[in-house]
């Protein structure tokens, strides 16, 4: 009776040492595979995600398949054809500059570095206001702004308008002239037939 005991206890040692291995050899299998077959053009590994809705941070990785981001969470890194560590960085959406004055730096780079070092990638002219724009801006109190007269603002004004756009500005006077740069701000608002927004700046 002992030695069949003995026996069956080898027995089932054996097997289960056998199952151990076979296990372990899958697991090999499935990581060579991955690591031959990934799943992920690119691999964001680490970093703290902010999706721009405003909400608290979250430390996940993300998976990126050709221009789309495909997986937002725990990923294997063995999956990723390309692995970037962003541990202790954070992983937003591209910036969208909406009051942009990258046409003078885009014609000495066409490529907009300056901007896209600091996660801007896009930068928001008229040909934004189909895509979604929220309008245009002005900065009159600056060159080249000083230049426009009120007749293009209303035209630029109307362009946006017919998108749902806003006339967004910064006006022609922040001091002795004020009044008068009040009072071109409502003429455009009157005449687009939009809502408007003004930025007002006001020195003490």
């Amino acid at each position: 009776m002992y030695a069949y005991a003995r026996a069956l206890i080898l027995s089932l040692i054996l097997a289960a040492m056998c199952a151990l291995r076979g296990q372990a050899r899958a697991s090999a299998a499935d990581g060579a595979h991955a690591a031959k077959h990934p799943h992920y053009d690119l691999v964001i590994a680490g970093g703290t995600v902010l999706d721009g809705t405003g909400g608290s941070g979250l430390l996940a990785d993300v998976g990126i398949v050709g221009q789309r981001i495909v997986t937002i969470g725990h990923i294997d890194p063995r999956q990723a054809a390309t692995l970037v560590d962003a541990h202790g960085k954070v992983v937003t959406p591209g910036f969208i500059n909406m009051l942009s004055w990258a046409n003078e730096s885009l014609l000495v780079d066409g490529r907009g570095m300056s901007d896209l070092k600091q996660g801007v990638t896009l930068e928001v002219f008229d040909v934004g206001n189909p895509m979604g724009a929220l309008g245009v801006g002005s900065a009159l109190i600056n060159a080249p702004g000083t230049s426009a007269d009120g007749d293009e603002l209303i035209a630029l004004a109307r362009a946006a308008a017919g998108y749902g756009g806003r006339y967004i500005s910064h006006l022609r006077s922040e001091g002795d002239h004020i009044e008068s740069a009040l009072e071109e701000l409502i003429r455009i608002a009157r005449l687009r037939d939009a809502d408007t927004r003004a930025r007002v700046i006001a020195s003490m």
